[in-house]
């Protein structure tokens, strides 16, 4: 409810006319499509990612209101990258065999990141989100010689779009704390 507050103070009023802020879940905007609500817009922004970015449920009805105006509006965010990489320890505050979130420093990571998805959430489909190909992730770094990988810790990185590309809000470990997590994924053996 915070943003109908901040666009009272940071918008002129001819602006204020012209924004429409909808607070509540998109399924109650678009499906179906309110009365009197616009066939076009400029510009849909919505916070909808969980841990993974994609495990709260709300990736496929964004993507049908994106489909619901026409043209498509510009998405903010944009670009969603989603990484994961091994991890020689249990992150503190979990136990071995629980998958889910976790706030873990970088210092317990083996080899490189895998990005797993890099999606335009302007154009993307539902397939593009939820049957992407396999990857290989790097299990093994020199650096840390005789260390098992005990599990995978994903993230994900939201760009505000391809022009503003260096505007990020990463949830990687290390990055400044945000409220989300990351995600431990335990290995059922070392």
């Amino acid at each position: 409810r915070i943003i109908p507050q901040v666009l009272q103070s940071a918008l002129s009023a001819e602006e204020r006319a012209r924004v429409k802020v909808h607070c509540g879940f998109v399924q109650q905007l678009c499906q179906p499509a309110s009365e009197g609500w616009p066939r076009h817009v400029e510009a849909l922004m919505s916070e909808w990612l969980g841990v993974m970015a994609l495990n709260e449920g709300m990736a496929l009805p964004l993507l049908a209101c994106r489909d619901y105006f026409s043209p498509a509006p510009h998405m903010i965010p944009s670009l969603l990258r989603v990484w994961i990489q091994a991890a020689h320890s249990v992150p503190s505050g979990t136990s071995l065999g629980r998958c889910g979130p976790v706030s873990t420093s970088k210092e317990i990571l083996l080899g490189r990141p895998t990005l797993l998805l890099d999606a335009d959430l302007r154009t993307c489909s539902a397939d593009d989100l939820f049957k992407g190909s396999g990857r290989s992730v790097e299990l093994f770094d020199s650096a840390c010689e005789g260390l098992a990988a005990r599990g995978l810790i994903g993230w994900f990185d939201l760009h505000c779009c391809k022009e503003h590309e260096a505007d990020v809000l990463s949830t990687a470990p290390g990055a400044p704390s945000t409220h989300w997590a990351q995600c431990w994924m335990p290995f059922h053996r070392p």
